[in-house]
């Protein structure tokens, strides 16, 4: 009686992809250019402001990666 062999392949997996850390200095970097003109420096305080904080000292740092994104769509390079 014919037997219909079945091919599995194994793959190796596939480690995650590193998340990116964030610190208190290299946010800021990334937002200084935002503070050359009053529009980007509106942007930047309205975000701080959806954080829930005045100043970027005051972010927790569990809301880096988050702040990071949002930095990004500012047209910060992070």
């Amino acid at each position: 009686m014919p037997t219909s062999a079945t091919n599995i392949t194994q793959t190796a997996p596939v480690a995650p992809a590193a998340v990116p850390t964030y610190t208190e200095d290299g946010l800021a970097r990334a937002a200084a250019p935002l503070m050359g003109n009053a529009s980007d420096m509106q942007m930047l305080c309205n975000l701080l402001a959806q954080f829930g904080v005045q100043t970027l000292r005051q972010l927790p740092k569990d809301k880096y990666g988050a702040f990071a994104t949002e930095l990004r769509r500012l047209g910060a390079n992070i």
